[in-house]
């Protein structure tokens, strides 16, 4: 029997939150679980939708969150890739935050269907994911080996 893979706390990170996203992704198309589901629309600030009644969704706003999940999980497989999607990610939804409060919510600009909501949780998502990427992967690649040092003979 071969040995078990070692898996790094980044790469479960990652992996739970690609899973989160995955999830959100889904129930966003999924009656109860979205109020007003019957005025969803594809993209803009006219989707009347509501994930858990609080978060505006429309469905390209869902299937950001499925895509986003999707790539989580590929990149969850190796230890700088988890780093690198869950810094990324971070930045990425750090400035999806800034964009949702300065931009007009009811203008053509708003074509993923943003709330005050959506907003507050992109922040804190941003926050949370960089924080994961610098605390839990360390300060080197502990898959690769290190450098051999070569002794100086005198």
């Amino acid at each position: 029997m071969s040995p078990r893979p070692k898996i790094m706390a980044v790469q479960g990170a990652a992996v739970l939150v690609a899973a989160a996203f995955l999830m959100v992704g889904v129930l966003g198309f999924i009656p109860g679980a979205t109020s007003h589901l019957d005025q969803l629309q594809w993209a803009g600030h006219h989707s009347g939708a509501k994930l858990f009644g609080m978060f505006a969704v429309s469905g390209l706003h869902n299937v950001v969150h499925l895509a986003f999940g999707v790539i989580g999980f590929m990149f969850a497989r190796t230890y700088a890739a988890s780093r690198a999607y869950l810094l990324a990610g971070g930045v990425a939804y750090s400035a999806l935050w800034a964009y949702g409060l300065l931009m007009d919510q009811s203008s053509a600009l708003n074509i993923l269907s943003l709330n005050n909501a959506d907003n507050w949780l992109h922040f804190g998502l941003g926050v949370g994911m960089i924080i994961l990427a610098l605390t839990l992967a360390g300060q080197r690649d502990p898959t690769k080996r290190p450098k051999r040092r070569e002794r100086v003979r005198t």
